[in-house]
């Protein structure tokens, strides 16, 4: 499954950077092991799981805006 994890992710910051975008890889974080960040069925997150992911995700949008990059937004469907 890491393997899998490891390809989407390669691929999604590939493709977010062709579209001016931006990808956060939570599945490289330091708790993305810790199995008190997974609900029940060991493959989702819980609420902790996810707290870490969208903590992670507003540290790369800071570091991201500090540098005055741009992350173009997505149409609304």
């Amino acid at each position: 499954m890491a393997e899998r994890f490891d390809r989407l992710d390669a691929l999604t910051s590939r493709i977010a950077a062709e579209h001016g975008g931006a990808h956060v890889d939570n599945h490289s974080h330091p708790l993305a092991a810790d199995p008190g960040i997974f609900a029940g069925d060991r493959i989702h997150c819980n609420a902790r799981g996810h707290a870490v992911a969208a903590a992670n995700l507003v540290k790369a949008l800071a570091v991201l805006l500090t540098k005055g990059t741009s992350v173009r937004r997505s149409a609304s469907p």
